[in-house]
This record gives structure tokens, C-alpha cells and sequence, in this order.
């Protein structure tokens, strides 16, 4: 009986195959971690909305709001500026992350009420 010349896979290339292997994995993990990252910022973004929505709110309703969790980590800043109009005051809300002031970007809503 005759043996065939290839019994299996030389140690060469086993060490080329987990390679390939290890590479795919890895490139795996990491568009996994960057969508993690991209994800988690959409939602603190749209969380700070919400809160810029609130204190707007409760501002021109003329209530001083407080921070509970989740948006203890935010900082607002309301100013009012008057218009050309004698009517009319702007009423501004930003709102950005208290230890990363600039990663997301600050969230910026307004609107007008009636001078009081």
C-alpha cells in the first residue's frame, strides 16, 4: 500500500492559519467597539436633549428645575437676552457633559416668551 506524501498540516502552517484567524477576530472586535462608542454617544446626546428640553420648559414656566440621575452629569446654562422687539425675551438653554465639556457637543435650544 502506498502512504500519501500529506499526513496533515506542517507546524508552518498551522502558525499561518491561526494568524488569519487571530487577524479576522481582532478586526471583528474592533468595528464592534467602535459602534459601541458611536452608540453610547447618540445616547448621551439624546439624553442631554431631553434635558435641554426640560429645563427650557420649566424655565419659562418660571420653575427652578434640579438634576436627578441619569442627568446629574450635565450642567445647564440659561440666559435670557432681550430682543429688538419690547415684547419679546430670548430664552437659551446649553447643556454639555460637566467632566468632558466638548465630547459630545454642547446641546444649544431656544425660544422667545413674553416679557414679564
Amino acid at each position: 500500500m502506498k502512504r500519501p506524501a500529506d499526513h496533515g498540516m506542517t507546524l508552518l502552517e498551522v502558525v499561518i492559519a491561526l494568524s488569519i484567524l487571530l487577524m479576522g477576530v481582532g478586526f471583528i472586535l474592533q468595528t464592534d467597539a467602535v459602534s459601541h462608542r458611536y452608540l453610547n454617544k447618540a445616547e448621551v446626546r439624546q439624553q442631554m436633549l431631553f434635558y435641554a428640553a426640560g429645563i427650557l420648559e420649566a424655565t419659562i414656566e418660571g420653575e427652578s428645575p434640579t438634576a436627578f440621575p441619569p442627568f446629574d452629569s450635565f450642567q445647564a446654562d440659561v440666559t435670557t437676552t432681550s430682543q429688538a422687539n419690547p415684547y419679546l425675551e430670548r430664552v437659551e438653554v446649553k447643556v454639555y457633559r460637566k467632566n468632558s465639556p466638548t465630547n459630545p457637543e454642547p446641546v444649544r435650544l431656544y425660544t422667545y416668551r413674553v416679557k414679564k
